[in-house]
């Protein structure tokens, strides 16, 4: 069939047409979830004052996030832009700022130390001068049942500062509880929490929604805490001070501080489960994410250098963005994904903690051991645990005697981790 030339006009403008409907439709799918982003900034620029709490705002919380509803997604975004102004993560306060110049541990390593580091990068004098604060953050039922037992844990162990007192003299020894920094979800958290005697070291959040009861794992609550804490490790390290930001159920032995130190890395994270772990290995730089462990980051460091502060910047970023379509969003699940990126453009390191040191009740009985033999021929393989001494109904202190600090993730809600950290701290001997 032949057409005219009038008619081949016509038909090359319809075919133009329906080509330019196809690409700005592909635009429009495509361009959606930054529309989205943007038009959430737009809310921000708007709107900046902190956010109330709603009367059924623990109902919510606690929910689960089953089929990614509109609603639940709408409510997930709302949770997340608290922590987030116009400028981007909100400042810290000055209340923050305070709380962590007072929690400050000058430490001063030694060089030998360093030494004995694989890191890469030699160290200088300021990388072995550190200046160092803890951070946790908790609500109401926190305080009730596993902080008791977190800070008496963290009082029994006495640390040495590095710093100069007024009177020009070695700073006196102070207990690690001394280096900590609350972020309480309520007044009535900050209440009980200046009652342990933290002083200006509990901050009030009101933009850090975790109500006042235990929150189910992979609830909207749950899922929402990272926002939270990442905004405040990268606050602290915008402060100029390393960070290890530690969960509240977590009991300390002795002092893990000098530990994390010594290997001399830029991030560091705890272990999901029982595995044969070198802490010098550095996991940064991979050329595949299958190739990066499991990590738990009830336990992680940061140093406080510019490319850790983008990587913690570009994790908060990335769940922002994400929680658009997924209010599941696990920080956990976004630190291995975006730490992978991040090194590999920054060539920060990341190492994993020793599953000698740090042990976790998710290994079950009486930790996680393996020879150092082990450690060259079988790394990354999963371990049995230590067995119970027969008929022994705790783990005997000569088995607990390397542990520094153990975590206790997988014992079920609050009253339960706190009756079982109660056990532990029991049985360990800090003479």
């Amino acid at each position: 069939m032949l057409f005219s030339p009038c008619q081949l006009q016509g038909i090359n403008q319809l075919v133009h047409a329906s080509l330019l409907v196809l690409i700005l439709t592909a635009a429009s799918v495509l361009s959606d979830g930054s529309n989205q982003a943007q038009h959430r900034l737009r809310k921000l620029q708007q709107k900046e004052e902190p956010h109330g709490q709603s009367e059924d705002l623990e109902d919510v919380l606690r929910q689960q996030t089953h089929g990614d509803t509109e609603s639940t997604i709408r409510f997930a975004k709302s949770l997340a832009d608290r922590h987030f102004s116009a400028h981007g993560a909100k400042w810290p306060s000055p209340e923050f700022v305070q709380a962590v110049e007072a929690a400050t541990m000058e430490t001063e390593m030694p060089k030998a130390a360093y030494l004995h580091s694989r890191n890469m990068e030699a160290a200088d004098d300021s990388g072995m001068h550190r200046r160092v604060v803890l951070m946790a953050m908790a609500n109401d039922v926190a305080f009730n049942h596993t902080i008791p037992t977190f800070l008496a844990s963290l009082a029994n162990v006495t640390v040495s500062s590095a710093g100069i007192n007024s009177e020009g003299t070695q700073a006196t020894t102070t207990s690690l509880a001394d280096h900590l920094v609350i972020a309480c979800s309520s007044s009535s958290a900050a209440s009980m929490c200046r009652k342990h005697g933290l002083g200006p070291r509990c901050v009030v959040d009101v933009d850090m929604a975790l109500g006042t009861q235990s929150l189910p794992f992979h609830s909207i609550g749950f899922n929402m805490i990272g926002f939270a804490k990442i905004k405040y490790i990268l606050n602290a390290l915008s402060l100029g001070r390393d960070v290890i930001f530690l969960d509240t159920d977590i009991v300390v032995f002795q002092n893990f501080v000098p530990y994390v130190l010594s290997l001399n890395i830029d991030m560091g994270a705890a272990i999901e489960k029982c595995r044969v772990i070198d802490d010098h290995h550095n996991y940064g730089g991979l050329h595949s994410m299958a190739g990066m462990p499991m990590f738990n980051i009830g336990v992680t460091y940061f140093r406080s250098i510019p490319r850790v502060v983008r990587c913690v910047y570009n994790w908060l970023f990335d769940m922002w963005v994400e929680v658009n379509s997924r209010p599941r969003i696990w920080d956990q699940d976004v630190f291995r994904k975006v730490m992978f990126h991040c090194t590999r453009n920054y060539g920060a390191s990341l190492h994993a903690f020793s599953t000698r040191r740090f042990n976790s009740h998710c290994y079950k009985e009486c930790g996680c051991a393996y020879s150092d033999q082990d450690v060259v021929t079988k790394l990354g393989q999963p371990m049995r645990t230590v067995r119970l001494p027969p008929g022994s109904t705790s783990c005997a202190p000569n088995m607990m005697r390397p542990w520094l600090l153990m975590h206790f993730p997988c014992s079920g809600e609050s009253n339960r981790k706190g009756a079982a950290m109660s056990k532990y701290l029991t049985t360990w001997d800090f003479s």
